[in-house]
This record gives C-alpha cells, structure tokens and sequence, in this order.
C-alpha cells in the first residue's frame, strides 16, 4: 500500500499448501498496480500494469510476465425487451 494515499500498489498471492491432486507444488501472482488516467474523464484510475505468475506443477518450475498497457475506455447500454 502506498503509505501516504493508502492506494493499494501492489498485491501477492501464494498458495499456502500444496494441492497434489492438481499436482500444483507451489503457485505465486504478484500484481503491480499504477495510476492511469482516462482521456474525457478528470479522474485517475488504479489500474493493473503488471502480473508475475510463478508455479511448480512438479514438472519444474513455470514463470509468466503479462504487461497492460494502452488502456481505454468502453461504454455499452443493454436494453430488456419483454414481449407484451
């Protein structure tokens, strides 16, 4: 947590036991969080930036990095229709 806005900047995860009828031996998620801003809004968003997967399904270890970036902004509207 950022100590001066109390803004969470960053979560971890792990997997406190192993699951060996998944054989999943150890499994970690660090996600990194950073303040973006929306173009037409006058507000800051915290977003993700960054996730770091690390996992042993007892064939070694695996490690995955996923980046976000080039955010936008989607606005959709659903309409019910009953029949009469």
């Amino acid at each position: 947590m950022d100590q001066a806005t109390f803004d969470v900047v960053e979560l971890r995860t792990d997997l406190l036991t192993p699951l060996l009828d998944l054989h999943l031996r150890r499994l970690t998620t660090q996600l990194v969080f950073r303040a973006v801003a929306i173009r037409g809004y006058n507000a800051v968003f915290w977003l993700p930036s960054q996730v770091d997967i690390s996992s042993d399904e007892g064939l070694g270890p695996v490690e995955e990095s996923h980046r976000y970036s080039d955010y936008h902004l989607f606005h959709a509207e659903a309409k019910v229709i009953t029949d009469p």
